[in-house]
């Protein structure tokens, strides 16, 4: 009975010090659990308020860039308006002074002020073609491309090219103490057929 004591004894403070282990094991892992659950929480709200904190800063941000803005907006603005009034006051006319044989009246100029208008810049035309060739409509349609061109035997004198050209070799064809000619077809800058020069070799 005694033995029996003796090793019941020892077994049950063994079974008691593992219980015990396994409870206090649970317990620091609960613990842990704990702590990692308030780590976690305390890292979110940081990062909660570092993002509103980030919000604020961007929101901070865009409003002085609008403000900047407007004063670039209203510094232009203000340029603008007073190149306008001095360009006015110069094309003001001066006051006149009207002077008495009999006595000298000094009058003061009155200075008039007009309120400012913002003029709207006119939209830009396109250029003719004659107008960036340098020259004239008419002589865009009626002389020559080509600066030693001349027109001998004008369309508008015969009615057709076929009837101009005839007269030109007609013309080249009576002539006499000539090696050769030709009939050269003359355009305007717009490439209409104005006629034929007559071109002769002696």
């Amino acid at each position: 009975m005694k033995k029996k004591l003796l090793l019941i004894i020892p077994a049950v403070i063994i079974l008691i010090v593992s219980i015990t282990l396994v409870l206090v094991k649970k317990t620091d892992n609960q613990k842990q659990i704990l702590q990692d659950n308030k780590v976690e929480e305390s890292s979110k709200i940081e990062e909660v308020s570092t993002t509103k904190e980030n919000k604020e800063e961007t929101i901070e941000e865009q409003e002085e860039v609008k403000q900047e803005e407007t004063k670039e907006t209203k510094n232009i603005e203000q340029k603008q308006t007073t190149n306008n009034t001095a360009k006015e006051t110069k094309v003001q006319e001066q006051p006149k002074t009207e002077t008495v044989q009999s006595a000298p009246v000094q009058t003061q100029p009155v200075q008039q002020t007009q309120p400012v208008q913002q003029t709207q810049p006119e939209p830009v035309r396109e250029q003719t073609e004659w107008e960036k060739l340098g020259i004239s409509e008419y002589d865009y349609y009626n002389s020559p491309m080509w600066s030693w061109a001349r027109v001998d035997y004008s369309v508008k004198t015969y009615g057709s090219l076929e009837a101009t050209h005839q007269a030109c070799v007609d013309a080249g064809n009576q002539m006499e103490d000539i090696t050769s000619f030709t009939c050269n077809n003359i355009n305007s800058y717009s490439g209409d057929y104005l006629g034929e020069m007559l071109k002769v070799r002696y």
